[in-house]
């Protein structure tokens, strides 16, 4: 997660799209990346199309952890951006094939 800033973000995103094809090959259900991508475009409500997408990103962790990090822990980290991809990919690691 190291590059996320020098890549101004681009990393981080490339990240979700990576963790989200991983989990859905685990068994989680993630809506589409794009929906992410088109919520930052939609001037009143695309903030909730992101929290939405969030959510599901959650709920994939809380899927392939066996719960051992629930949904909710997991949506809070979501929203911190860097930090929380680390402590979410610290989580996935444990679980890794």
């Amino acid at each position: 997660m190291g590059f996320s800033p020098i890549t101004l973000g681009i990393y981080y995103l490339y990240w979700l799209y990576v963790k989200k094809s991983e989990m859905e090959d685990g068994g989680a259900e993630i809506p589409s990346f794009w929906l992410l991508v088109v919520s930052w475009f939609i001037p009143m409500f695309g903030w909730a199309l992101a929290l939405y997408w969030y959510w599901k990103f959650s709920k994939g962790v809380e899927t392939v952890t066996d719960k051992e990090m629930r949904a909710v822990v997991a949506f809070l980290p979501c929203l911190l951006s860097m930090i929380g991809a680390a402590i979410i990919q610290w989580k996935l690691n444990k679980f890794a094939t």
